[in-house]
């Protein structure tokens, strides 16, 4: 692990159960309590809410002064404030930079208060912004949509589960390649979207029948420019009711940390080591 607090990286390569988090632990003990490291000053991050648990747990009982935490709401002490090693989960963080950001989340469409949904919220949301955007299509006598094939809500459902990974994956990749320019992606990933086969999990369920009825529905809106519609709908309730959903917890704070210096350097400022566990 190296004797010293300095060194700028160090990746522990190993399989499940082998004591990875053991290593994140006895990295954060040792630097705390053979170099005077504030345990303020240090950032442990896992996957699951589960691990960030245990990893509090562990980090409190080898003398990490309580380890501060929370889920995804990020409700936890003050950056700084309290004797303890700041321990998230990604999104949690995400949740906690966002709430600690002071009014600058704005230029977000969000502020501190903003609510988090769940994976079956965003769904919903992203089911009645299908049917709302449909209506809105609707000609003055009724007919289905821009000439498209009636969406039963079957297909409406199925319709709203692939809008889900694909926002998802579409704000992921905005993240990663610090692309802030949400129309030029959203073209992008809404055109190489078009071919994407039902979600797994509608196989799972064993409804191939129903799936294969509503199917037509689903296709015939799977190309950009409706795909475009839905998700400018979905974004724009988002904001009206200053919420963001798991993907914006990744998404968002990049963002943020990257238009806003001041955020940033107060996060620089504030954290001396980050300890990853599960960093892929």
């Amino acid at each position: 692990m190296g004797e010293g607090p300095s060194k700028p990286a160090l990746v522990s390569q190993a399989g499940p159960g082998s004591g990875k988090t053991r290593v994140v632990v006895a990295r954060a003990h040792h630097l705390i309590s053979a170099h005077g490291v504030p345990p303020p000053r240090i950032l442990a991050i896992t996957f699951t809410n589960k691990a960030a648990a245990e990893l509090r747990e562990r980090l409190a009982a080898v003398g990490g002064s309580g380890a501060a935490g929370g889920g995804a709401g990020g409700a936890a002490p003050q950056p700084g404030l309290g004797p303890s090693v700041l321990a998230k989960t990604f999104h949690g963080l995400g949740a906690y930079i966002l709430r600690q950001s002071r009014g600058h989340a704005s230029i977000l469409g969000v502020d501190e208060r903003f609510k988090i949904l769940d994976a079956d919220q965003s769904e919903r949301l992203l089911r009645r912004v299908v049917e709302d955007v449909d209506a809105q299509q609707q000609p003055a006598e009724g007919a289905p949509a821009s000439g498209l094939p009636l969406l039963t809500p079957g297909a409406a459902r199925m319709l709203a589960e692939r809008l889900v990974e694909l926002v998802s994956s579409l704000k992921t990749q905005l993240a990663a390649g610090g692309n802030f320019d949400d129309a030029q992606a959203l073209s992008a990933g809404a055109a190489a979207a078009a071919g994407v086969p039902p979600l797994a999990r509608a196989q799972r369920r064993g409804a191939v029948e129903e799936d294969s009825k509503d199917a037509a529905p689903v296709s015939a809106r799977w190309h950009r420019r409706q795909v475009q519609a839905y998700y400018s709908l979905y974004q724009r309730r988002l904001r009206e009711n200053n919420s963001a959903d798991f993907a914006d917890l990744i998404c968002l704070p990049v963002r943020l940390l990257t238009l806003r210096r001041a955020v940033r350097d107060a996060w620089r400022r504030r954290l001396d080591h980050l300890l990853v566990d599960e960093f892929q």
